[in-house]
């Protein structure tokens, strides 16, 4: 199927002077996390920055979410609002509504000048910080039922109601059709996409390499299979017939045979892999195959920027592959590390302790004083933009004259 899909942008000679300001204005910029939600109680949400300094946003009783290019969301039973922050006085947010954008459906965050939302009963738009409306994201046959919270690399996944996946850019244009079945998030310019073909009464995936115009880099063969759609710095975890392996997504998928004795790659990261022999024991491997850590610990993290952390026994590690310098984590009973988003920003650990939560830096020491009983370091990007416009496509098939019966 070659379907060539257009969305149904807000053409307007004003609008369009509007977002192009508003672009130039705020700077082509990826989503960085400024300030992550925590929580000093059950009923308190406030925002606690790279400082470890807990900042008052008022907003009790809402789910909130980080703070990303000065915006961030609150949820309540009544919908989502968009919020601006100008700042803090005093310890206290200095926040307002972005005009037009409360008791939405869900929103996603600021990136590239644009934020995703949708509203009641809407389609998907893009609207600048005025909250005014780019592009509506709307197709001639079917609707976009859904899209990343954020633009990554200049590109947005979405998807159809056929669940087809493409990529759309800051301005509303499809770049990349929806013709896949799946797409990983872009890393320096390539990702993977996945389709499917139906092989007499079996699925049959296939994987490929493409770029963020849709160009085909590479193929992978069929006894090669990623493990996930994630490329990292170029390289991909796969399954091969002899095991598990790297595999170089820039270079025709060369590839870098893993141990014998690894039974899974549960993550890849930083130049990094985790890497299992099964029954919860993990080490970590660099890319080129050289081991950092044996294969014998419960739980093992990547950070960014090399930055690994490791559980031996009851206590928690963490340090720098490079160096191989690690630091306890006094206290800590479990590390999450702050996802790419954060940590350009500063952030790198988020510590728990019977005592609460706290912010860890990368030589395993506290950073901030405040008690908190939650800081909440999650991946965005699983929060997903969507929809409950109804779907054109659907129609309801009445029975004809000769299905009716009489009883």
């Amino acid at each position: 199927m070659n379907m060539q899909f257009k969305l149904h942008s807000i053409i307007v000679s004003s609008v369009v002077a509007l977002a192009a300001l508003t672009l130039a204005g705020c700077g082509q910029k990826e989503a960085v996390v400024e300030a992550l939600p925590c929580a000093p109680d059950s009923l308190t949400r406030d925002f606690i920055d790279p400082s470890g300094d807990v900042i008052s946003l008022g907003l009790d009783g809402q789910n909130i979410s980080p703070l990303i290019n000065g915006f961030f969301t609150a949820s309540t039973p009544d919908g989502v609002t968009v919020y601006r922050y100008a700042g803090a006085n005093d310890g206290s947010a200095e926040i307002e509504v972005v005009p037009g954008l409360s008791g939405l459906r869900s929103a996603g965050a600021m990136s590239f000048g644009v934020i995703p939302v949708a509203r009641q009963g809407g389609h998907i738009e893009l609207v600048n910080e005025k909250g005014e409306t780019v592009a509506s994201l709307e197709l001639p046959e079917g609707e976009i039922t859904q899209c990343d919270p954020y633009f990554t690399e200049g590109v947005m996944r979405f998807t159809t109601d056929a669940g087809g996946v493409g990529l759309i850019e800051p301005s509303g244009k499809i770049v990349v059709e929806p013709r896949y079945s799946a797409l990983g998030l872009p890393d320096d310019g390539i990702l993977i996409a996945m389709t499917e073909a139906q092989a007499g009464e079996s699925v049959v995936q296939n994987f490929s390499v493409i770029d963020l115009n849709g160009n085909e880099k590479y193929t992978f063969p069929a006894d090669v299979t990623p493990v996930n759609l994630e490329i990292s710095e170029g390289m991909v975890a796969v399954r091969t017939r002899t095991g598990f392996a790297l595999a170089d997504a820039k270079h025709s998928g060369n590839l870098i045979q893993l141990p014998s004795g690894v039974r899974s790659v549960d993550e890849l990261s930083s130049g990094l892999a985790v890497v299992s022999a099964g029954r919860g024991k993990k080490g970590v491997v660099r890319t080129d195959g050289s081991p950092i850590l044996d294969m014998r610990y419960n739980q093992v993290r990547i950070g960014s920027g090399g930055l690994v952390a490791y559980c031996d026994g009851a206590k928690w590690y963490i340090g720098s592959a490079s160096d191989l310098e690690f630091h306890e984590v006094g206290g800590a009973t479990l590390l999450t590390p702050a996802p790419l988003q954060e940590k350009k920003n500063g952030f790198d650990f988020v510590a728990r302790s019977a005592e609460g939560f706290y912010l860890v830096d990368s030589n395993g020491e506290r950073v901030g004083t405040t008690r908190l009983v939650n800081i909440d370091c999650g991946r965005p990007i699983m929060n997903v933009v969507n929809t409950d416009y109804p779907r054109s496509t659907t129609t309801v098939e009445l029975p004809g004259e000769e299905e009716w019966t009489e009883d």
